[in-house]
């Protein structure tokens, strides 16, 4: 391999792996921002219910609202994060294709079992059954955080306007 190739193939090692970095802390920080709004609604909602009377048409509208957006920036959030990991992806091939291309030369016997192994190390995308996971351990449970709190404004919502028609009004 000339050097200058080898330079460029380094280079790009290199920021392939920074890019993963500043994909993981985006998918961090898009998840942290939906949850502070969620958290935050589930606060005011809370303020609304310690009141223990008849929520006012207004507030029940509102709040409804509220909820419906907040679902909306839920889902918005979920493809998000799914880009992130399409992203992630890509950049993992990158960063197995230039390994494999330093080491597929490679005399020593370790290297060259490590190059053929599935589950570990480099992954050469010729083959069936060894692509990356699309969806990857880590968004598995953000996924189902978000549509646990996605049922959560659900129910939040029907509360609220049940509480609307069953509460006793405010004196």
């Amino acid at each position: 391999m000339k050097e200058y190739s080898k330079d460029l193939l380094i280079a790009e090692f290199e920021s392939s792996w920074q890019q993963l970095f500043n994909i993981d802390t985006r998918r961090g920080v898009f998840f942290n921002y939906f949850n502070v709004a969620f958290f935050g609604v589930l606060t005011f909602t809370a303020g609304v219910w310690a009141k223990g009377t008849q929520p006012s048409m207004l507030t029940a509208v509102a709040l409804s609202a509220t909820f419906v957006l907040l679902a909306f920036m839920a889902r918005a959030v979920k493809s998000i994060l799914e880009s992130e990991r399409a992203a992630n992806v890509r950049y993992r091939k990158k960063i197995n294709l230039i390994r494999e291309m330093f080491l597929a030369e490679d005399d020593d016997p370790r290297i060259q079992m490590y190059l053929k192994q599935k589950d570990i190390g480099i992954k050469i995308f010729s083959g069936e059954g060894n692509e990356i996971d699309k969806v990857g351990g880590t968004l598995k449970p953000i996924y189902f955080m978000i549509h646990l709190q996605q049922g959560a404004l659900a129910v939040l919502a029907a509360l609220i306007w049940l509480a609307f028609f069953i509460l006793p009004r405010a004196a």
